[in-house]
């Protein structure tokens, strides 16, 4: 009997000092972002939250590494983000969001769309020019469709073979398809940097356009653009 005692007074005495410890991470908090920081996902996501059906749109340029060797991973760090308790105006509201990011400014163009640039982001594949580039009839009515055609443009890929530059390898989606009365591109984009091409794809169809970079240990660089909305 005194020996089932001490068993229990053990026991009780075990708990009080370490069952607590067992709880002290609920599962769901581990791998958590630190407070006030967000990953890339949660980055976009808040951006279409402020954007809602405003119309506006945003184009965003993030510099990140490239995770692995002969890997198509860009990892992105996690990005300061502050709370906004009132929603103001868009441009206002992205402002206030990503203050005390040394590194990011935020401009907003004369055709409204908002720019979120990494000062890390270079600029040889945004800013190279093409001259002409007739859109197939389906690539007009699907904004990532659209962007593949910039990409393929003689402009651009001489541009990715000059500065070691090429985009990441992705699997294609469902596509919107041709239809009266749908949102649909011009047929032909002229005298436009890739930039000004992104404009144009985003003034038609409302949402973000992220575009990531990294530089691989070889030197080469690798980049993706995709389209994002509700």
């Amino acid at each position: 009997m005194q020996r089932a005692w001490i068993v229990i007074v053990v026991l009780i005495f075990t708990c009080v000092t370490g069952c607590h410890k067992t709880g002290s991470v609920p599962p769901a908090r581990q791998g958590a972002q630190p407070p006030g920081l967000a990953n890339e996902t949660d980055v976009r996501e808040q951006i279409l939250t402020v954007l809602g059906h405003s119309g506006k749109s945003v184009r965003l340029y993030l510099h990140g590494n490239c995770e692995v060797r002969n890997s198509d991973l860009i990892t992105i760090s996690p990005i300061k983000l502050n709370s906004v308790s009132d929603m103001r105006s868009p441009m206002q509201t992205i402002q206030q969001m990503f203050k005390g990011n040394s590194n990011i400014s935020i401009t907003e163009g004369p055709n409204g769309i908002i720019q979120i640039k990494d000062s890390g982001v270079s600029d040889g594949i945004l800013k190279t020019e093409i001259t002409a580039l007739a859109l197939p009839q389906d690539d007009r009515y699907d904004p990532d469709a659209a962007i593949r055609s910039v990409l393929s443009s003689k402009e651009v890929q001489l541009a990715m073979r000059s500065l070691d530059a090429r985009p990441v390898i992705s699997m294609g989606g469902l596509e919107n398809m041709p239809s009266e009365g749908a949102p649909h591109l011009e047929s032909e984009f002229r005298a436009v940097t890739v930039d000004q091409a992104l404009d144009k794809i985003l003034q038609e169809f409302p949402g973000v356009v992220e575009y990531k970079e990294c530089t691989q240990p070889t030197g080469g660089h690798l980049f993706d653009i995709h389209y994002s909305s509700h």
